[in-house]
């Protein structure tokens, strides 16, 4: 459900506003922007290491070989770029965006425990 998500995200986001309000209205806007910047981040580091992944592990016949130097050295980039951004974020940004990746985890494997959950009580009251 993206309601839920996006419930979730907009009470950890208003706590951390609070949390950071109190040391300082002049840091919160920092504190967010280097958050977001973190968070944002992540997948797209995930996805190059993916990239990456299937280019160097003989799997590249799930890559076009036309494009595979080009390919190599865009994800090559990227991934470079994903770490200076999250370097440049610092450490109470990434610390927080760590909590917030790790809270989001978690989330991920409620909803669809609870979507088994549901969907086996339908199957055995025969709905």
């Amino acid at each position: 459900m993206p309601t839920v998500g996006v419930g979730v995200t907009v009470l950890l986001a208003s706590l951390l506003t609070v949390y950071n309000y109190a040391s300082g209205t002049a840091r919160v806007f920092e504190t967010l922007v280097l958050v977001t910047t973190f968070t944002a981040t992540v997948p797209y580091l995930l996805a190059t290491a993916a990239q990456l992944y299937h280019l160097l592990s003989g799997q590249r016949d799930r890559v076009d070989r036309a494009r595979l130097v080009r390919d190599l050295v865009v994800a090559s980039v990227a991934a470079a770029f994903s770490l200076w951004l999250v370097a440049g974020a610092g450490y109470q940004a990434v610390y927080q965006g760590v909590l917030f990746l790790f809270g989001g985890v978690l989330v991920y494997a409620v909803m669809p425990a609870r979507k088994q959950r549901t969907a086996a009580r339908a199957t055995t009251t025969g709905r």
